[in-house]
């Protein structure tokens, strides 16, 4: 009997640069709503609960956006659900369920940290199988960019209040 090989798995852990002058707590009041994306991401066509109760496990969100296209000229889709929150820990863990990007298993975990005495920082980490279409380092390039522009935009929603 041939011993099964195990599936290769992709797995980073990726920082924001420091947002000075943001509290932990004032930037988790935006990252912590799991549907509440617009609220701070305004390249977003759509962000809304499909499935159960925003903000407790279980909890479906369907995400859109033409930005992300990839080039393909069409939207990118995702449906992730929220598998758990840490609200004292500033930090929710949720998977890929479906989507029109080439994502099969995929688990990640946002967290806001902080950094100094004057502010904080994004961290995401995730653990997935290959992407269809991308590399390893593809990815974990595109996760970093990713971080840093939600703290970019976090930055900038807060600032503006």
């Amino acid at each position: 009997m041939e011993e099964k090989k195990p599936a290769e798995r992709w797995e980073a852990l990726v920082r924001s640069s420091p947002l000075h002058g943001v509290q932990p707590d004032q930037a988790w009041s935006l990252l912590g709503d799991f549907c509440g994306l617009q609220k701070f991401y305004p390249a977003l066509t759509t962000s809304h609960l499909i499935d159960g109760v925003n903000g407790e496990p279980g909890c479906v969100r369907y995400c859109s956006t033409a930005s992300l296209n990839n080039g393909t000229g069409r939207a990118v889709w995702v449906k992730e659900r929220l598998l758990d929150v840490d609200a004292a820990g500033r930090s929710y863990t949720y998977d890929i369920v479906e989507s029109n990007a080439g994502f099969g298993e995929y688990v990640a975990m946002l967290r806001v940290v902080p950094v100094g005495g004057d502010g904080c920082g994004i961290e995401w980490s995730f653990e997935a199988e290959p992407v269809e279409g991308w590399t390893r380092s593809a990815l974990v390039s595109y996760m970093e960019g990713a971080a840093e522009e939600v703290a970019r935009m976090v930055g900038d929603a807060l600032r503006a209040k």
